[in-house]
């Protein structure tokens, strides 16, 4: 009889056993299979809320969800001029257009069991400051030009801030217009920055070795061929090499400038009767334009 308890007891005690091991096994396993059968459920989106617009780089947000979502969907608000790179990943990358605005971004997780609930996160999108350059900027040494820098977004035009490198040649290296008089070919850089938005912008300045219209170089490779020369109408001129070209009249006045393509033939004509120089940073030309 006390052997029959014992063996009961035994019995009791391993079938306690055993309960205790499935309920330990069970409370690892019970999540995974509770999160495998509901939709997911997201927790937030990361990234910055204050950015520059296009043309600076885009904007990169993350979305955090639980419940192994396969798939997200990405949305913006207002959408117009926006790209999303990514719309279906939880990362993404975020391309807002030129303008001073506020925008709203969206997303939601999805699984095969549902969607998630929406986040959203407001952006503040300034304007990155836009240029375009006016003037010439091609002269002879000793002359100077006007530069002239203006915006082309409204809203940033009365608070932007210029700051021109090198500051060598111009009369003012803080100012949207400047005059410019380096003794050599310059390339200057224009930073241009609007609250935390800056862009870059260069243009570069020739300067040709423009003597005087009595003064020939000698004994120095040509590069250029002029023809017919005297004229009374038009001339044409190649190059054998890219270079630019600059057009004075008898007063040391430019009368024309533009950029030679080597090889490729340029028609000159509209000159008014006179004598003319055709100069480079190498060379120069008399051109005669008769009655």
């Amino acid at each position: 009889y006390k052997f029959i308890l014992l063996q009961k007891n035994n019995y009791i005690q391993q079938k306690k056993l055993n309960m205790k091991k499935y309920l330990f096994l069970l409370s690892f396993i019970l999540p995974f299979i509770i999160e495998a059968q509901v939709a997911p459920i997201m927790n937030s989106i990361s990234g910055s809320s204050s950015v520059c617009s296009s043309p600076s780089s885009p904007k990169i947000y993350t979305a955090m969800a639980i419940n192994s979502p396969n798939s997200y969907s990405w949305s913006v608000n207002p959408s117009l001029g926006v790209i999303i790179a990514n719309p279906t990943n939880s990362i993404t990358s975020i391309n807002f257009p030129n303008s001073y605005s506020t925008y709203t971004v969206f997303c939601y997780a999805i699984n095969s069991f549902g969607n998630s609930n929406v986040l959203s996160k407001v952006i503040l999108v300034s304007e990155t400051p836009m240029v375009t350059f006016s003037g010439g900027n091609t002269f002879c040494q000793g002359s100077s030009t006007n530069l002239s820098a203006s915006a082309t977004n409204i809203s940033a035009s009365s608070t932007l801030i210029y700051n021109w490198f090198p500051s060598y040649g111009l009369n003012s290296y803080n100012s949207s217009v400047v005059i410019a008089s380096p003794s050599i070919t310059t390339t200057y850089t224009l930073h241009t920055t609007f609250g935390a938005c800056t862009s870059t912008n260069q243009i570069t300045i020739n300067v040709l070795l423009c003597l005087g219209i009595d003064l020939f170089q000698q004994n120095v490779q040509s590069f250029l061929s002029l023809y017919p020369n005297p004229t009374s109408n038009y001339c044409k001129l190649i190059s054998s090499v890219s270079q630019n070209v600059i057009i004075l009249n008898e007063l040391g006045q430019t009368v024309k400038y533009f950029f030679l393509m080597a090889n490729e033939e340029t028609l000159i004509n509209n000159l008014d009767p006179g004598i003319y120089i055709i100069a480079t940073e190498n060379e120069k030309k008399k051109l005669i334009i008769t009655k």
